[in-house]
Order: structure tokens, then sequence, then C-alpha cells
């Protein structure tokens, strides 16, 4: 369970770095698109990529700073200027999702406008196909040409030039129906040509990713809403950067909850005391002629610092390893918690506050009680280690 608790707390700490490694490239990508030059452009970047990371560690900084009830001057300054990078972060972050957006839904109005108008120029092709008059293919109409040139009403009519009597116009009628029959083949043949190539076209430009609506997102959400488009994509961008922001400082705490920090832990300041201010116990000899491990009259000099990990990893030890099952047993949460102190004591740091000893203690403990005003832990006894020829001395 131990481990498993700081597994969590290195995977909530790697989401949110990447979450702020995400915030930073699109920030900062926005920043270099706003650069004059290249040397703007870096400048940019550089406080542009920064600024999610300060917008994500401020409030822990703010927190740290504030002492009492009244915040001090500096602490409140902090709180504005966080409140500025993340108006800055918005703005900068939703600038470069806006402008992402705008190339991509340009391009696919782009396509879909183009994807119209090949299917406008095939519905007119086919039309124009239907009104050519009814004919057989070219070649056989060309043969039947052919056939009558060699006919001597040919040379008679000099090709069909003048007419000198019924015979010669009917020939002549005749090799005009072929020929108004042989221009609707080559007609017919190069709208075909045409419908062959636009259907080509409208295959490739549906294999491109052509659609018919530009922004389908942005159409759905206007219809679950009741909203206009523009309306909607005016927010969309800032999804984005407040999954990113909101989601980082979430995880952090998350990293920070696990592994036992408290708020009112980061509010505590560092202090060393001595242990024999905090009331160690000293051991004496059970036989005279032992040598005094420590003296009565001299505190014990045991630093005593305060380590959030240590001391979590103190609380674990405490509950794992100094605790058994016993049914039947029964002793009040205070009793639990002396002993707690008294180990934490013996490992040099601070103990930690009891509504975080009582929240651990609820996986360990599952029958408790409580009669007039003092909890119960029932079915659990604390186990404590040999100590060889040693007295307690209070």
């Amino acid at each position: 369970m131990f481990l498993f608790r700081y597994f969590c707390v290195g995977l909530c700490l790697v989401a949110a770095f990447v979450f702020l490694a995400v915030n930073s490239w699109l920030l900062g990508h926005f920043g270099w698109r706003m650069g004059a030059s290249e040397i703007d452009a870096w400048g940019y970047f550089a406080v542009s990529a920064v600024t999610p990371w300060v917008v994500a560690i401020m409030p822990f900084l703010v927190l740290v700073t504030w002492r009492g009830l009244l915040p001090s001057i500096g602490t409140l300054a902090g709180c504005f200027v966080w409140m500025v990078f993340v108006l800055f972060n918005l703005v900068g972050a939703s600038g470069h999702i806006s402008l992402n957006r705008t190339d991509v839904i340009a391009s696919r109005e782009h396509q879909s406008f183009k994807a119209g108008m090949l299917k406008a120029d095939l519905k007119r092709a086919e039309e124009q196909l239907e009104w050519i008059p009814k004919h057989r293919p070219a070649d056989v109409v060309e043969a039947d040409i052919a056939n009558l040139k060699l006919k001597r009403e040919w040379q008679w009519t000099d090709g069909c030039s003048k007419t000198s009597g019924p015979r010669t116009r009917k020939f002549c009628d005749e090799y005009q129906g072929l020929t108004a029959e042989l221009a609707s083949a080559e007609h017919a043949s190069v709208v075909r040509q045409q419908i062959e190539h636009i259907q080509q076209q409208i295959v490739q430009a549906g294999s491109g990713g052509a659609v018919a609506v530009a922004d389908p997102q942005a159409m759905l959400l206007a219809t679950l809403t009741g909203y206009d488009e523009q309306t909607v994509r005016a927010f969309l961008p800032l999804i984005l950067p407040l999954i990113l922001e909101l989601g980082s400082m979430t995880l952090f705490a998350f990293a920070m909850s696990l592994a036992g920090v408290t708020h009112k832990d980061l509010l505590k300041r560092p202090q060393t005391r001595r242990g024999g201010d905090l009331g160690v116990p000293r051991y004496l000899p059970t036989s005279q002629t032992e040598t005094p491990l420590l003296s009565q009259s001299e505190p014990i000099a045991l630093q005593v610092v305060e380590d959030p990990l240590r001391q979590r990893a103190v609380l674990e030890e405490f509950w794992s390893e100094r605790t058994r099952a016993m049914p039947g047993a029964s002793a009040s949460e205070t009793s639990f918690y002396e002993h707690y102190c008294s180990l934490s004591r013996e490992r040099g740091v601070e103990p930690m506050l009891l509504e975080t000893f009582r929240r651990t203690a609820l996986r360990y403990v599952s029958d408790r009680s409580t009669m007039n005003g003092e909890t119960y832990y029932h079915g659990v006894v604390v186990v404590e280690p040999p100590r060889a020829a040693l007295q307690v001395v209070a």
C-alpha cells in the first residue's frame, strides 16, 4: 500500500508535467508568431513558455507565504500577479488554438466549396449529355458517310454543293443527316470525357477529407446548446487552456495529498527542537553496575525536524509494525496517538496532526466507537518493541 501510494504520487506528477509542457508549447508557439524579428520571437517564446509553470506553482507559493488571518502585502501582490498570468495564459493559448482552428476550418471550407462546385459541374455535364440527340457511334457514322461519297451522286452534286433534281436532293439530305449525327456523336464523346474528369476530381477531393460541413464540432454544440455557431466557436478555444491549467494544479494538489502534505504543513515554519523539550523518555540501566545510557540532568541532543515524507513513513511504520490485530481488545484513540508521537520522537521527526493520524487509521481500524466524547479503537493493540535491560523514567 505504501509503494502504491507513492506510485500514484509519481503518476500525478508526470501527468501534471505533461499538461504543463503541452500548455507551454501552445503558449510559446503563439508568442513566437507575435515576434516581428527573430530576437523578438525568441523573447516572446521564452516568456510565454514559462507562464504556465508560474500559474501552476503560484497558488502554492501564496499558501506558503500566507501568515495569520490577514495576508501580507507581498501575498496580495502575488495573488494579483497570478491573476494576470492566468489571463495572459488564457489569451495566449486560446489565440494559438484559434489560429489553428481558423486555418483548418478555412481549408475544410475551401475543400467543401470545391467539392460542391465539382458536383454542380457534373450535374450540368450530365444534363448536357441528355440534350444531345440520339446517335450511333462516331465510327459507324463515318463509315456510312464514306459509303455515300463513293456513289455517283456525290460527283454529280459536286460534294452536295449543288442539286439538280429529286434524286440528288435526297442524296444530299441523307448526307447532311449523317453529318449532323457525326457531330452529335463527337460532341457526346467530349461531354463524356468531361464527366469522367469531373468524377475523378470528386474522388480525389473526397479522399482529401472534403466534407459538407466545415466545422462539425461547432455545429453539434450549437445544436445542443441553442447558441449560434459563431458564439460556440468563440468559447471552444478556451476549453483546452482551462483543462491544462486546472488539470496541472489539481494533479499537483493530489500528489501533495497522497504524499501526506496538507495546507497546514505548508503554513508551518520549519523549526528545530531539542529532544528534552519534547518530553522524550530517558532510559536508565536496571543495575547500578551498568554505565548509564543517558544522563538525567542533560536533555537528549536529538534534532526533530519536519519532513513530510519521513513523517508519512513513520506513520505507516507505526500502523504496520507497532500494531497488530487482537479480537476483543479496545483502547482509546488518544493512547494510540501518544504511542505514535513517541515513535516519531524516537525517529527524530515531528508527529503529524491528529486529523492526519485519524484519516490514516481508517485503513487499519474497521471497528471504532465513541463514548463520552472519546473515540475508541476495537480489535487492535499497540505492540512495543523489546527493550533489553532498559527502564523508562518519566
